[in-house]
């Protein structure tokens, strides 16, 4: 047979009645079974889509703002939006450098004068709305006081140490150019100077270890072993749910209150043992004693730490300020007072050229204690009036700026 003749052929029979019933019985077999996972894979999409649209619209799920960094231990999520009500209330959004701020540029107008803060949750003050708290309250009344613009900026970060407010200064604060810096320093501050292990992503921190010679040495070994750990890559690799999904935050929200129920069952459960006279471990109970053999020890760390942070910021052409916080331990509103580390505190900022304030002192003269409720949220952050108070002695103790 020819190529011609092979082209010229009629078509091929069409195919029989079996032929066709074998066919259609294949295709009715599997087409019902992939539109019916289509169909569930775009129910449950549209599921999700919905949640989250009105988790979203209700403010929940909005509580996560930390991912793991390899250089500060951990950072705030730029541009997160949070909604805060386990403690006070608070519903606002971090800027685009990671910041609980208002957008700010880096360049600083002309006449202006900055103000930077550095500390950790008792500056960050997500318990209030960011109108309210004393970063806010002290620009205004700066401003009105020293008559020339004042911006404060919050470069507070919940749980830093101060390593982590120095790295944040280098790598973020210096680039806008504040003519002064107030590190806000709280009750057992020291405690963050030490590497030390954990599977929390907002305990784990790098540490400066002080050389002979005065200078620092930067250890982040313990960011490293999170990172490696099981806990760390995990956190790695759902960072985009934990910025974008609301659902996610509320999963692992619940998955933390189980741990801490548990944590709670298991403490019962050591002091019915206790209670039975089975042995039990001995917990750490930072009286005086204890902090000042802790101190004693360790406080070199920070003299050396706090005198490089202060001569950098000097460096730069800016003021230091050091500022004593009060602080309150969670569901109670007794004063952590800790003199001996408020004493050596004021003796490294003299030696270091800083200024000193004391709000805590302050707070103790002026406050009766039966008020402190009123000034201090459930978790022991600051509520209104403390944030009113703290920005009021601020005001009144900063000197102005040289004209």
């Amino acid at each position: 047979m020819s190529i011609a003749t092979v082209k010229k052929s009629p078509h091929l029979a069409p195919a029989s009645s079996s032929e066709r019933d074998i066919v259609s019985i294949g295709f009715k077999g599997k087409y019902p079974v992939i539109k019916a996972f289509a169909q569930a894979i775009a129910c449950a999409v549209l599921a999700i889509a919905c949640l989250e649209g009105i988790f979203a619209l209700a403010g929940i799920g909005e509580t996560e703002h930390l991912r793991p960094d390899l250089r500060l231990g951990f950072k705030p999520i730029a541009g997160k939006h949070i909604t805060q009500r386990k403690e006070g209330f608070a519903s606002l959004a971090f800027n685009s450098q990671g910041m609980q701020n208002d957008e700010i540029p880096f360049a600083k107008p002309a006449g202006v004068f900055r103000i930077a803060i550095f500390g950790d949750s008792y500056v960050e003050s997500l318990q209030v709305p960011r109108s309210k708290n004393y970063c806010a309250q002290l620009g205004e009344m700066l401003s009105a006081k020293w008559h020339r613009p004042v911006q404060v900026i919050n470069f507070g970060v919940s749980n830093y140490s101060v390593a982590q407010d120095y790295l944040r200064y280098l790598e973020l604060g210096k680039r806008f150019a504040p003519d002064m810096v107030i590190l806000a320093f709280r009750s057992g501050e020291s405690e963050k100077l030490l590497p030390t292990p954990s599977n929390a992503l907002a305990f784990v921190r790098p540490v400066f270890f002080v050389r002979p010679d005065g200078g620092l040495t930067y250890d982040n070994t313990v960011v490293q072993d999170y990172l490696k750990s099981r806990d760390g890559k995990w956190m790695a690799a759902t960072d985009w749910l934990r910025e974008h999904s609301r659902i996610w935050s509320v999963i692992g929200r619940l998955q933390l209150n189980w741990l801490n129920a548990k944590a709670g069952i298991d403490k019962a459960l050591q002091d019915f043992a206790w209670f039975r006279g089975a042995p039990q471990a001995a917990g750490f109970v930072a009286n005086l004693a204890e902090r000042q053999r802790y101190l004693d020890c360790h406080w070199p760390m920070m003299d050396g730490l706090l005198r490089h942070f202060s001569s950098i910021v000097q460096a730069h052409g800016a003021k230091m300020v050091l500022m004593r916080t009060p602080m309150v331990h969670p569901g109670k509103y007794d004063l952590d007072v800790n003199p001996l580390e408020t004493r050596l505190l004021e003796q490294t900022a003299r030696a270091a050229h800083c200024d000193f304030v004391d709000v805590n002192a302050a707070l103790m003269r002026d406050v009766p204690v039966d008020k402190y409720p009123q000034y201090f949220c459930d978790g022991g952050h600051f509520d209104l009036p403390l944030h009113h108070f703290v920005a009021e002695r601020l005001a009144n103790d900063l000197l102005p700026p040289e004209i």
